[in-house]
């Protein structure tokens, strides 16, 4: 239900950007969408069932980040390094 929740909210900006003129409003609404996506990728993310197990690794976590930054659009100024010691963490 939340994927379907984000998604609606997606369409709905997806909509608002499509109507809107002004650049920088634009701009704004653009961000907005990619950050929900985001989001609904990080959910999507822990109910994979790749990771059922409840295993964080430094994939898991690299792969998170690095969408973290390219939403933020920060790709070419954050160098992201991980080191990260796997634990359980279940979903429930």
């Amino acid at each position: 239900r939340i994927g379907n929740n984000l998604q609606s909210v997606s369409a709905l900006l997806n909509i608002q950007v499509r109507a809107v003129k002004d650049p920088e409003a634009k701009r704004a609404l653009v961000d907005s969408v990619q950050r929900v996506g985001v989001i609904a990728d990080i959910h999507r993310m822990f109910h994979d069932p790749a990771h059922a197990d409840g295993r964080i690794d430094d994939d898991f976590v690299r792969e998170l980040a690095e969408r973290c930054i390219d939403a933020a659009g920060a790709g070419d100024r954050v160098r992201l390094a991980t080191d990260i010691t796997p634990i359980a963490l279940p979903q429930d």
